[in-house]
């Protein structure tokens, strides 16, 4: 729910200037023109038509140019400019009635004081009510649309990052190939047909060098990170309801906004219609509108949730209480058959003044809900996303490992055999063709790489063995979760060999502690604390923080003057189902 202060604040949006306000505020003005200068004054005319027409069309010029030239121009949002431009509006207009009925004959008093008075606080009063529902409107409006546009996302990426993933791995696998097959095919020709043993070694040179090792350099280097998705849909995103078919009809009750709008505004109409002292006994009797209102609201049980139906049925009956006293008590003040018909106007305020902060109210306590969904769909699609990521940088990394190690380490044993004697035998030459061979039919295949954690883990600490002594914690939940998913192990893997790396080399840590834990059921929580120099801010993003960018959804690194430990935290998704 929003806070009480940020709720009037939504009445400094410049959205609020728009054709729904506009709507609204033609039908009061041309309901309160019709019931006090037409009925009251007993003024019966069709050039009263023609006056409202000239005047609310100048109240609309002047709010466009107000939204377009100044808010949209300066890119102002002001409640105080708002409002009282909405009540200058309407000062505009009601002063702008007098001159033109007095020249056509329908008035003699202009009442300036009442119409100066009564059009600023009727325009004022009418962008309160209308700015409050509008404006939380708009923000209902557009976190709905947010949330549209996240699932769209959300799906586009599910739908499409299979074949997105195949045809990325299809494309590497098919230049990788291109680049390197046919130089093989002239290097085993050169072996086995015409046994020429210079021409053989300086093309091997030239392979290792111009493309064997920047190809494995470049498929070590970074993935193409997935920053924006097409949205192609094959089924529409789950629309979720603009508002939830039950509320909490306690919590949309305002008793002190709604009865002092309300006293407000029938204590204006009370001395339009009756003047003074007739309309004072509204003032006194505010106070008891205000207390059934409180009585009413703490009369409704907490936490009971009612159909919307039932909440605007509700209300109605809780803004007539509003109106009835005031209504009873003005009408031993009346002198005129007319006034006890105007004096009901005060009715549909009563309850405009209960709607609006109530219908306010109910979309904030909405957006509440919208909220909770969208983070939750947020928190999928940076999982996603993630996820879809560190695949792509594992099918790189598989070919990485082909280029660099099968295929390489087959080129330089081939390069080393020819280069062992001036004039190779045909049994060497026939082992320089099974290593070329070898490195062609590594690139023929589907690179798999399986990886043992365990296994790695303990390589890892004997690599750093008598520099840093390196502890691990895997739990149970996390171990069970690793065991038969063979990408998560390699990318855990990649980040603790990072992870330890940095804390040695630009950290000179002695002690390393390594911590995996099932975060959720969709992710592993990697923790690696060290004892080396604290970290520097500059440092935060060192050498790696691209792998580590590209394989988990977040990370963190921070130093404790407390404790003295530097600790990164990463949180690796992992494959839903």
């Amino acid at each position: 729910m929003a806070p009480r202060n940020s709720r009037f604040m939504r009445l400094g949006r410049k959205e609020i200037w728009g054709v729904p306000l506009l709507i609204l505020t033609g039908w009061v003005y041309a309901s309160m023109s019709l019931l006090l200068d037409v009925v009251l004054l007993n003024s019966w005319s069709p050039y009263w038509i023609l006056i409202f027409i000239a005047t609310f069309g100048e109240v609309v010029v002047l709010a466009w140019v107000f939204r377009v030239q100044i808010l949209n121009r300066l890119n102002i949002d002001s409640v105080v400019l708002n409002v009282v431009v909405a009540g200058l509006l309407g000062l505009i207009k009601n002063v702008t009635v007098a001159p033109l009925a007095i020249n056509l004959g329908l008035l003699d008093d202009p009442l300036w004081a009442f119409r100066v008075f009564g059009g600023f606080t009727l325009g004022a009063g009418i962008f309160l009510f209308a700015g409050l529902a509008l404006g939380a409107r708009t923000e209902h409006t557009a976190a709905m649309a947010q949330l549209t546009q996240v699932q769209s996302t959300l799906m586009a990426l599910r739908n499409s990052s299979k074949a997105r993933l195949n045809e990325a791995n299809e494309g590497l696998a098919r230049s990788t190939r291109e680049l390197l097959l046919p130089k093989l095919e002239q290097l085993l020709e050169l072996v086995r047909d015409k046994g020429d043993a210079g021409s053989a070694v300086a093309n091997l040179r030239e392979l290792i060098q111009n493309d064997v090792r920047p190809l494995s350099n470049e498929l070590s280097n970074t993935a193409v990170a997935l920053a924006d998705v097409s949205v192609d849909l094959t089924e529409a995103p789950k629309r979720y309801k603009m508002f939830r078919p039950r509320v909490e009809l306690r919590g949309l009750i305002r008793p002190n906004a709604a009865a002092i709008s309300n006293g407000l505004g029938a204590l204006l109409l009370a001395y339009a219609i009756l003047g003074a002292p007739r309309c004072n006994p509204v003032f006194y009797l505010s106070f008891l509108s205000w207390g059934l209102v409180w009585l009413a609201k703490l009369l409704i049980p907490a936490g009971l949730k009612v159909s919307r139906d039932m909440a605007i049925w509700s209300l109605f009956v809780i803004g007539t209480a509003m109106f009835v006293p005031l209504y009873l008590v003005e009408l031993g003040e009346v002198e005129t058959p007319a006034e006890p018909w105007l004096l009901l106007i005060m009715w549909p305020g009563s309850l405009v003044s209960i709607a609006a902060f109530a219908f306010s109210e109910s979309l904030d306590r909405d957006r509440v809900a919208v909220r909770a969904v969208l983070e939750s769909e947020n928190r999928a699609l940076a999982h996603d996303q993630a996820l879809f990521e560190q695949q792509l940088w594992l099918g790189r990394r598989a070919w990485q490992f082909v280029v660099h190690g099968t295929v390489q380490s087959a080129l330089t044993a081939a390069l080393t055999r020819l280069q062992s004697e001036p004039q190779p035998e045909q049994y060497i030459l026939n082992r320089v063709a099974e290593d070329i061979e070898r490195a062609r039919k590594a690139l023929q295949d589907v690179p798999t790489r399986n990886i043992d954690l365990p296994d790695s883990i303990a390589q890892l600490k004997a690599t750093w063995r008598g520099i840093c002594d390196i502890q691990t914690q895997i739990s149970d939940r996390a171990a069970r979760a690793l065991k038969n998913n063979n990408a998560a192990a390699q990318c855990v893997n990649e980040i603790i060999k990072e992870a330890v790396s940095n804390a040695v080399r630009h950290g000179e840590a002695k002690v390393v502690n390594i911590a995996i834990d099932r975060h959720d059921d969709f992710s592993l929580e990697i923790q690696v604390s060290n004892d080396g120099i604290p970290l520097r801010a500059q440092n935060k993003l060192g050498v790696g923080s691209r792998l580590i960018e590209e394989l988990t959804t977040d990370w963190t690194i921070d130093s404790s003057k407390a404790t003295g430990l530097t600790v990164f935290k990463a949180n690796l998704p992992l494959q839903r189902g």
